[in-house]
């Protein structure tokens, strides 16, 4: 974890998950919030079982809970690239859940939409 001027972080998260388009994956991603206005942006790597990956920025913002250190997710992502099946993949989703910064932990359920032209593959 490296940070700036006291406000901005820069972190190296891993994560798994199922998606029904990906199925089982792993991966991580760059995140870079600003603990000052609450705000973060990133990029995020997925990768199925069998390989193929989705990537792609994303963007948000937290909202305090009653609890000190735990925040609400509102989150955007957008995939903008792949490869194997999901080479020239699109789609958008968006992210909820709770994160903990006393804990850095997360639960993020998300929902969207992945196009691929190489879907048949």
């Amino acid at each position: 974890m490296q940070g700036t001027g006291g406000c901005v972080f820069d972190f190296l998260v891993s994560n798994s998950g199922y998606a029904t388009e990906l199925g089982a994956f792993t991966g991580y991603a760059e995140f870079i919030p600003n603990l000052c206005d609450l705000t973060y942006t990133g990029f995020f790597y997925w990768t199925a079982a069998n390989g193929d990956q989705i990537s792609g920025p994303f963007s948000g913002y937290l909202t305090p809970t009653a609890t000190q250190g735990v925040f609400d997710n509102h989150e955007t992502a957008i995939v903008t690239g792949g490869t194997g099946r999901f080479a020239g993949a699109t789609g958008i989703f968006t992210l909820t859940g709770q994160v903990n910064f006393a804990t850095l932990s997360f639960a993020l359920p998300w929902k969207g939409t992945i196009s691929s032209v190489g879907s048949t593959k």
